[in-house]
């Protein structure tokens, strides 16, 4: 598609920033197939300046409407058929219901704080896997590292947890439920692009969800400590580490979301 810019910059809502930012309105010609003919037509969309994502203007009317009468067509063409969801995502969703159901079986076993809390985590997330929005890139190889990382058992589970460490276990829960909430319908398994998130939590560090998460599990280890428990836990960092560079290639805008929120995960060392 060939495009211009032109000079209209004004502040708007993106879709991708999630935010107001500083916009672009963008003029351009693209080729469409129609009947087996190739229809050259124009095209106008927005440009976010800050992120570098383009997307429809949503006061301007249905686009495909727009270009099928400017091939005199006139008539509202039929929606494209609504692509089968991947297997993932029906996996994605099962796992989620039977983590909540394994959770409150091993808090029905050793009844913790913690324990009840990661059956309420475990359910919201399945709540809030099925209202996630469509992603415009999606690593499919990077779902197995999703499913790894929220499936990583411990060893054993503690009977009780002292007050030393169900403090810092609670901080970690509340800062993986507060990243959970600002991600909202961004949220997924499979490292994808749904869509940037800066505020909240991510304004501090780049990862704040994996490192609730990461703290929460290295309280339980503590509270059990364990040979097994340790290598287990050794894992999911290795995990982690590995699902974060993936996802950070693959999200726009990522490159200026680094330069304003600088560390992953711990402020001062990664």
């Amino acid at each position: 598609m060939d495009q211009n810019q032109t000079q209209d910059r004004f502040r708007g809502f993106c879709p991708m920033c999630q935010a107001e930012a500083n916009l672009t309105r963008q003029h351009g010609k693209a080729d469409l197939t129609v009947d087996d003919q190739i229809v050259t037509v124009d095209v106008e969309y927005l440009k976010c300046l800050d992120c570098g994502e383009t997307f429809d203007d949503p006061l301007s009317g249905d686009p495909l409407i727009a270009i099928y009468e400017q091939i005199g067509r006139g008539k509202k063409p039929k929606p494209a058929a609504k692509p089968a969801s991947d297997v993932g995502d029906y996996l994605g969703l099962m796992f989620f219901a039977f983590a909540t159901i394994m959770a409150g079986i091993a808090a029905w076993e050793h009844p913790t704080l913690l324990a009840w809390l990661s059956v309420v985590h475990n359910g919201l997330l399945a709540v809030i896997y099925t209202m996630r929005r469509p992603a415009t890139k999606v690593d499919q190889k990077g779902l197995i590292l999703g499913l790894l990382a929220a499936a990583l058992p411990m060893a054993a589970y503690p009977d009780a947890i002292p007050t030393w460490l169900l403090i810092p276990g609670l901080a970690g829960y509340a800062l993986t439920m507060w990243a959970l909430l600002a991600l909202g319908k961004s949220f997924g398994i499979a490292p994808a692009d749904r869509g940037l998130v800066r505020h909240g939590p991510y304004k501090l560090v780049r990862h704040p969800m994996y490192l609730g998460e990461l703290v929460y599990r290295c309280i339980l280890v503590g509270s059990h400590l364990s040979l097994a428990n340790v290598v287990l836990l050794l894992a999911l960092v290795v995990v982690q580490v590995a699902r974060i560079k993936r996802e950070e290639r693959i999200i726009g805008g990522y490159e200026s979301y680094q330069q304003e929120t600088r560390w992953r995960l711990l402020p001062g060392i990664w």
